[in-house]
């Protein structure tokens, strides 16, 4: 059952990495994310010019039936794609242009849109939002070094894996130019709220306490030698 109807929408910001040290999390009660993807940027990692990938983690407090969905802003701009990972950032799923099986959330706004309905156990996930040819590499050095070695890709419709794989970095299918440079808005939509992802909660700083009667006894203490200072200055 979607819960879009009281949506709380959160905004990319900052910028989503592409890997998963880099996830941005979602915000806890969130059913719609809008983000935007960049234009071509020079990547450190690889010395080229890259597209951008947006990367999220989120969490599932209970299993079922969970639907993600990203639609572009304007239709076929840019043409969106969409693969969602485990926490140990094992590839599961990845559709683009429109899975017929997918329980879409709201509308489409046109044939391009990405859609994946899945049955998950509760736990964190990663997702990524790109455009036409994003992909997921096993390491940072497969990225760099080949992209004949990414080891999977949805260009071409659902993939349902899951795969053996890890994936360290997602990137595109194809060195750009024959990547198109597509940028846009986008909004990303699930059936069902999801808590904060990827991040722990920060450890409560423990604040000492004195018990009671350690308390009184301090308290005693102080007033019998301010007593005596009393008695020694009169």
């Amino acid at each position: 059952m979607s819960t879009n109807a009281l949506a709380q929408v959160m905004s990319e910001s900052p910028d989503a990495g592409n890997t998963l040290a880099t996830a941005l999390p979602v915000t806890t009660g969130t059913t719609q994310v809008n983000g935007t993807v960049g234009p071509d940027a020079f990547d450190s990692l690889t010395g080229r010019v890259e597209p951008d990938v947006d990367m999220f983690s989120f969490v599932l407090d209970a299993a079922g039936t969970f639907t993600i969905q990203v639609n572009a802003a304007v239709a076929g701009d840019p043409d969106m794609n969409l693969m969602v990972f485990n926490d140990s950032g094992q590839f599961l799923a990845g559709d683009d242009d429109d899975d017929s099986s997918c329980t879409n959330v709201v509308p489409f706004n046109d044939g391009l849109d990405s859609c994946l309905t899945l049955t998950l156990a509760a736990g964190t996930y990663y997702f990524a939002v790109g455009d036409n040819n994003i992909g997921a590499f096993a390491t940072v050095a497969e990225f760099v070094s080949s992209r004949s070695n990414y080891f999977e890709d949805n260009d071409s419709g659902i993939l349902g894996a899951p795969s053996a794989d890890t994936v360290a970095i997602a990137g595109s299918e194809s060195d750009p130019p024959s990547d198109a440079d597509e940028q846009g808005a986008y909004s990303v939509y699930f059936s069902t709220a999801v808590s904060g992802g990827g991040i722990s909660p920060p450890a409560s700083t423990a604040i000492p306490t004195m018990p009671v009667y350690g308390l009184m006894l301090t308290i005693l203490g102080l007033l019998l030698v301010a007593t005596r200072r009393l008695r020694i200055s009169v």
